[in-house]
């Protein structure tokens, strides 16, 4: 007879099972490499800069709006947004954390300029002018 609650073995056999799982073994974490200590470093002076220059909203959604695009969620999940891809930089903090480099931006204009270059460049001359 079924139990109401699903099982159809009784109590006692239930009672012994073990499951045949393992553990994956634990890999010690990679240390972190000249660019991992580059991007800490600009991420430290781009807090200072964003904290000294009141940045507290994001600077893409107005600009994106006079392009047709509203995505904006103002201040909501801000975070820099580079003018080039990651691999750019190269390592080198003061370019990467250079306020001519980044915007302040929320998660969705983010990704509204993310994959297009020259709306990303457009965005990035009206705000920051030219490089």
């Amino acid at each position: 007879m079924r139990k109401p609650w699903g099982s159809t073995k009784p109590l006692k056999a239930r009672v012994g099972l073990k499951t045949k799982t393992t553990l994956k073994s634990h890999k010690p974490m990679r240390k972190v490499g000249k660019v991992g200590k580059a991007n800490i470093a600009a991420r430290k002076k781009i807090g200072e800069l964003a904290e000294a220059n009141k940045l507290t909203t994001c600077e893409l959604g107005p600009v994106l709006l006079s392009y047709g695009i509203n995505v904006c969620l103002y201040n909501f999940t801000l975070a820099p947004a580079h003018r080039h891809k990651r691999a750019w930089y190269k390592g080198d903090a003061e370019k990467l954390a250079a306020i001519e480099q980044w915007v302040c931006a929320c998660v969705d204009c983010h990704d509204a300029i993310e994959h297009n270059a020259e709306l990303t460049e457009a965005v990035f001359v009206k705000l920051r002018g030219k490089e």
